[in-house]
C-alpha cells in the first residue's frame, strides 16, 4: 500500500470530523448539494454527438461584419473546442481499446502512436480508456490555432497533455457554403502532476501532488485537482491567442508513458481484486450492495445502508441526477476505501465509501460525495471571453 492508505485507518468518527473540517476547501457537503448539483449544470441529457454538431453549426453560421462579431465568433470557437474535448473523452472511454481510440474522428493518424506502443498497453489495451474515464479537460491557449488541452486525472495525479490543430473542411458539392471547422488531436503524451508543476520530466519516484501524506486521501484528490489546474493555467493561459509549440523527445516520451502505465495498472489491479469474490480480501458484496442502492429509484435502500452518523443523508445523495447515480461505478480502491465515479456524465464528482472490517465481513462506515468543481474555480470555457477579463 502507498502513503495514501494511512488515512484509511482512522476511525470513522475521526474521518467524519476531518471531512467536515474540509468545508473550508469548498468540498461538497450537506446543504451544498442542493445548490451545486442542479440539472442545468450537470445533466448531460443532450447527446454528446448532437452537442458537437450544434457547436460546429453555430460556428459555421457566424460571420464577421463588424468588430463586435469577432468576439461572438471567438465565443463560438471556444464552445466548439469544449464540445470537441468532451466528445473525444467520452468516446475514448466508450471505445475502450487504445487502438480504437486512435481511430476516432478527432485523432490525426499517428497522434497517439506512442501510447499504443507502451509495454503495458500492448498487453492491456484498456489503460488509456480507464485513465480518461476519471479525467477532466483543462484548456490553454484556447483562442490560438493550436490549443492545448490537459486531461487531468486527480485520482492518479496524471495528465494526458494534448495539442490540437484547427482544420477547415469545405464541402464542394454543396450549393451554399458548408465549410466545417474542426479541432484535430495532433499529439499526446502523459506527465505526472508533480513533474508538470515542477516543470520537469516525469520520474517513477514522483509522489502525488496536492497535500501532505497524512492528509485524508479524499482531500488529497481535491487538492491535487486545484494545484494542477492553477499550475496549468499559469503556464498556458486559457484564453491566450498565441501558439505554444510543445516538444518532447522520443526517449522522454517513452519514459513518461511507462511511468504512467505502471501507475494506472497497479491501482487498477486493486479495483479488480476488491470486486472479485475469489480474492482473499475483497468487498465484492458490499460494493455491489452500495452500487445498487445508489442506482435505485428510491433512497430507501440507501437510507438503511448508510451509518447513522454519515455526514450526508441518502436523500441528499439522491440529489444527484438519476443517470449519474446509475452510472456510478467503482473506479479506485485504496485499502478499505472505494471511490465511485460516473465516467460519462460526471467524472468530476466522486463518492468515497469506507468499509470497516467487522467479524467475517466489511460494513459500510462512511459514504460521502465530493465535487472537484466546488473546491476551486475550475478551468472551463463556458461563458467565453467574460472569464478572460477582457
Amino acid at each position: 500500500m502507498t502513503a495514501l492508505t494511512a488515512s484509511s485507518r482512522l476511525k470513522p468518527l475521526k474521518r467524519i470530523a476531518f471531512i467536515l473540517f474540509g468545508l473550508y476547501l469548498g468540498v461538497l457537503l450537506l446543504y451544498g448539494l442542493a445548490i451545486i448539483l442542479n440539472p442545468e449544470t450537470y445533466s448531460k441529457s443532450v447527446d454528446i454527438d448532437q452537442r458537437l454538431s450544434q457547436a460546429q453549426e453555430t460556428l459555421r453560421q457566424k460571420k464577421i461584419e463588424s468588430p463586435l462579431d469577432v468576439k461572438v465568433l471567438e465565443k463560438a470557437q471556444l464552445h466548439l473546442l469544449e464540445a470537441t474535448a468532451e466528445h473525444f473523452r467520452v468516446h475514448a472511454v466508450i471505445a475502450a481499446k487504445a487502438a480504437d481510440i486512435s481511430q476516432l474522428k478527432q485523432v490525426t493518424p499517428g497522434a497517439i502512436q506512442g501510447l499504443l506502443e507502451g509495454e503495458v498497453s500492448q498487453s492491456y489495451p484498456y489503460i488509456w480508456s480507464y485513465f480518461l474515464a476519471g479525467s477532466f479537460p483543462i484548456f490553454g491557449h484556447a483562442l490560438s490555432d493550436s490549443p492545448i488541452i490537459a486531461y487531468y486525472n486527480p485520482y492518479f495525479d496524471l495528465a494526458l497533455m494534448t495539442q490540437w490543430e484547427v482544420t477547415a473542411t469545405s464541402h464542394a458539392a454543396a450549393v451554399t457554403d458548408t465549410t466545417t471547422t474542426d479541432f484535430k488531436l495532433s499529439k499526446a503524451w502523459p506527465v505526472t502532476g508533480r513533474a508538470f508543476i515542477e516543470n520537469r520530466d516525469s520520474l517513477a519516484s514522483d509522489t502525488p501532488s496536492g497535500s501532505e501524506a497524512s492528509t485524508l486521501f479524499e482531500i488529497k484528490i481535491v487538492n491535487a485537482a486545484q494545484t494542477f489546474t492553477n499550475s496549468f493555467e499559469d503556464r498556458y493561459p486559457p484564453f491566450e491567442r498565441t501558439v505554444a509549440v510543445l516538444h518532447l523527445n522520443a526517449e522522454t516520451e517513452q519514459q513518461s508513458i511507462s511511468i504512467a502505465e505502471n501507475r494506472i495498472f497497479s491501482l487498477l489491479q486493486w479495483v479488480s481484486e476488491a470486486r472479485s469474490h475469489l480474492a482473499p480480501v475483497n468487498y465484492a458484496n458490499e460494493i455491489e450492495t452500495l452500487q445498487g442502492s445508489i442506482a435505485a429509484t428510491s433512497s430507501d435502500e440507501l437510507s438503511t445502508l448508510l451509518p447513522a452518523n454519515n455526514p450526508q443523508s441518502a436523500q441528499e445523495l439522491f440529489l444527484l441526477p438519476q443517470n449519474v447515480r446509475t452510472g456510478m461505478t467503482p473506479y479506485m480502491v485504496i485499502d478499505k476505501n472505494v471511490i465511485f465515479i460516473d465516467p460519462i456524465n460526471l467524472p468530476t464528482a466522486f463518492i468515497s465509501a469506507y468499509f470497516e472490517p467487522s467479524e467475517e465481513k466489511h460494513t459500510l462506515a462512511l459514504a460521502v460525495l465530493f465535487d472537484l468543481h466546488t473546491s476551486y474555480h475550475g478551468n472551463t470555457l463556458k461563458g467565453g471571453l467574460e472569464n478572460a477579463g477582457e
